[in-house]
């Protein structure tokens, strides 16, 4: 199976946010926000948000923060597996396209998500937990226990182009490694 990655930080103000717009920033084209609600199990326009990812040669989808709705797991595991097609209906026609999806997916959240937590999904999501906070005043910084300094401006450093190629220097040496496994 493919993977998708899950950022779960339980208390806000703890970066995962940030780390998606530095990548909207750095790779805008390539880059989608998806719709809150595209995995909920009772969201009938799934489609239409899969439509778009697919034909924008989207390859990084996010969703900045789960629903709290119950989780459609067919539609999350038909999205991640990139060998597989997604149904998308077509507008104004009684008939819909296989298509495929070759975008990876990240869900960002401060709660897990409301799927049934079978063998399945916990093989195709990779978690990571985001336990540090970032403190807007400096008398709260306390690093020992993983308090730092907000940078409320870090982002327009991303609209310089050395910051860009920085972070795909970063992220290179990971997606090869990604690719080869």
């Amino acid at each position: 199976a493919e993977k998708a990655f899950l950022s779960l930080g339980y208390n806000g103000s703890n970066g995962k946010s940030m780390i998606t717009k530095v990548h909207k920033e750095t790779l805008s084209i390539y880059t989608q926000k998806l719709n809150l609600k595209t995995f909920d199990d009772d969201y009938t326009s799934c489609h239409k948000v899969f439509h778009e990812t697919i034909t924008q040669g989207i390859r990084f989808a996010f969703l900045e923060e789960v629903s709290k709705k119950e989780q459609n797991n067919s539609r999350y595991k038909d999205f991640i597996d990139n060998n597989g097609s997604l149904s998308v209906e077509v507008l104004y026609k009684q008939k819909s396209l296989e298509l495929t999806n070759y975008s990876k997916l990240l869900i960002n959240g401060n709660h897990d998500p409301n799927f049934e937590k079978d063998g399945g999904m916990q093989r195709r999501f990779i978690p990571s937990y985001f336990k540090s906070t970032f403190v807007e005043n400096k008398k709260d910084v306390d690093e020992e226990n993983h308090k730092y300094l907000k940078n409320p401006d870090i982002i327009k450093k991303f609209n310089n182009d050395e910051y860009k190629c920085a972070y795909l220097y970063m992220l290179f040496p990971y997606l090869i490694k990604y690719y080869k496994s």
